[in-house]
């Protein structure tokens, strides 16, 4: 049981990541997340997570039992990868990413353009897009997850805590420092997921 929280914490949090920058670049520029909106995009995000573990195991029964655990580390390995690559070429190129077909970057980059109507508000709307913008790595994620092994009523308690936690901390971190500061945080996530990588081979 141990494990299998230690292992929903590790995922949860390399999920978070990105809710956590874009919730703070709202607070920076004083764009209001409302509660409701924030537990709109933290069940998306959770339930989408939920339907890629599913689908995880679903596909597992087909996949010889010796290369599951490859095939997951495949997967979380190169996602890690690419969040690495990521922040390297934006820290080079100054926040510039190669990467512009990934919905959440440009999000995070630009954190007014989930505001559609420049209300400086983020609606029921607004955050039920944004919040499929940042479950897209979590479609990757947890599918990877599952071929490997998960306890999926363990990940999806602990991804509302840690999500809805990711967002109100910041959003009001980011209304506490100048709005001018950036924040990339790419390669936490990173760093993050090819751990989870080699704990799931090893696992």
């Amino acid at each position: 049981m141990v494990i299998f929280i230690f292992e929903a914490i590790l995922i949860t949090s390399a999920l978070s990541v990105d809710a956590f920058v874009v919730s703070f670049a709202y607070g920076s520029n004083k764009i209001k997340i409302p509660f409701i909106s924030i537990m709109i995009i933290t069940f998306i995000c959770s339930f989408v997570l939920m339907f890629s573990l599913l689908l995880g195991l679903i596909i597992k029964d087909f996949i010889p039992i010796w290369l599951t655990s490859y095939f997951s580390f495949i997967i979380l390995f190169s996602l890690g990868l690419i969040k690495l690559i990521d922040y390297i070429i934006k820290s080079i190129k100054k926040n510039k990413s190669i990467f512009k077909s990934n919905f959440i970057l440009n999000l995070y980059t630009n954190p007014e353009t989930a505001d559609f109507d420049k209300s400086r508000f983020i609606s029921s709307t607004e955050a039920s897009i944004l919040a499929l913008g940042l479950s897209l790595d979590g479609l990757a994620i947890g599918f990877g997850v599952a071929i490997g092994s998960a306890n999926i009523p363990i990940i999806f308690i602990i991804s509302l805590i840690i999500g809805f936690l990711s967002i109100i901390s910041g959003f009001a971190l980011g209304n506490k420092i100048a709005a001018d500061l950036r924040i990339n945080l790419s390669w936490l996530s990173g760093v993050i997921l090819i751990g989870l990588a080699f704990f799931n081979l090893l696992n």
